[in-house]
């Protein structure tokens, strides 16, 4: 696998035809791939690859060259995309490409229903297709469901959906309206408003993550789900609390990463999250040991056990 450093570095789009796998559909650019699937069922797979990338030339020679991969592969169109034209620049830029290869499985909505980074062998790289097909179905699914009963629930799920799939654009009069139907709904319960008004907090976390806006903010938005949930849906909060385990990881220390880690498993321990968040705790804790140990034999002062422990980034 090949880090490129910087988003985008060193992409830009090439003609498809030169990546070497018979008999795969493949298209001349990203643009006439998305017109070619306005009307049908077909997914996109747009490929980042790079010249100097060993690992890219393997999963072009030995991935998709494998007959039960370009089986798998019938349904999509595919682009690679390898140095810097508008088009690959802008695409790498939406992805925030910092590794080649990387695959991206796109439907006729340009909605991410997958993704792959780095070298994939044949057998892993087939069930991410299926993956990507079964997103694609659900996707379908919610979106007849929410025509059909455009209730608080549905939005909800909806909105949840855009975020997971890479468009945040169709996001902000959905957020709303989901808001004002919680609000409105006499059919939900008490903690089925709050599970729901939870989950939402959640994705408004992402967003505002995503939009540049400080850790801070961020970790506002998770701690009113955390809240909102704590005693109507402990699945919710749990993964609130989870993932201020990992904002704080990345943005302020380990000492206050591995708490809230520990408060998920201590206070939600029958959730999803708790077991997640104690195989984080095992490998963060297994770091820092090391880091321990290998300072102990480096000569000078040692350190100090009540020394916070040094952000993990």
């Amino acid at each position: 696998m090949k880090r490129t450093g910087i988003p985008v570095a060193g992409l830009i789009l090439s003609l498809a035809f030169t990546c070497g796998a018979e008999n795969l559909v493949w298209q001349p650019n990203y643009a006439t791939a998305l017109k070619s699937i306005a009307e049908s069922d077909k997914l996109i797979m747009v490929i980042f690859s790079s010249e100097d990338c060993p690992y890219c030339t393997r999963f072009k020679e030995e991935t998709l060259k494998n007959p039960a991969v370009i089986a798998a592969l019938s349904g999509f169109l595919s682009v690679e995309l390898t140095a810097m034209t508008a088009e690959g620049r802008a695409l790498g830029a939406r992805f925030g490409i910092n590794t080649t290869p990387t695959v991206f499985f796109l439907d006729r909505e340009e909605g991410v229903v997958g993704q792959i980074p780095g070298f994939v062998e044949a057998a892993a790289f087939i069930e991410e297709t299926k993956k990507a097909r079964g997103k694609t179905d659900e996707f379908r699914k919610l979106l007849a469901a929410h025509g059909k009963n455009p209730d608080a629930a549905n939005s909800v799920a909806l909105v949840e959906a855009y975020l997971e799939r890479q468009q945040s654009s169709r996001i902000g009069d959905l957020m709303t309206t989901a808001r004002s139907m919680l609000a409105n709904d006499t059919k939900l319960t008490f903690n089925q408003k709050k599970g729901l008004s939870g989950r939402l907090y959640i994705v408004e976390a992402f967003l505002a993550l995503n939009a540049g806006k400080s850790p801070a903010a961020g970790m506002e938005l998770l701690t009113l789900a955390q809240q909102e949930t704590d005693k109507s849906d402990i699945e919710v909060a749990a993964r609130a609390c989870f993932l201020k385990g990992m904002l704080s990881l990345e943005t302020q220390s380990a000492r206050s990463g591995i708490a809230f880690l520990e408060e998920t498993v201590r206070k939600y321990p029958s959730s999803q999250w708790a077991e997640l968040a104690g195989r984080y705790l095992a490998l963060i804790r297994a770091q820092l040991q090391q880091q321990q140990q290998t300072l102990l034999q480096q000569p000078g002062p040692r350190p100090r056990d009540d020394v916070p422990a040094r952000p993990l980034r």
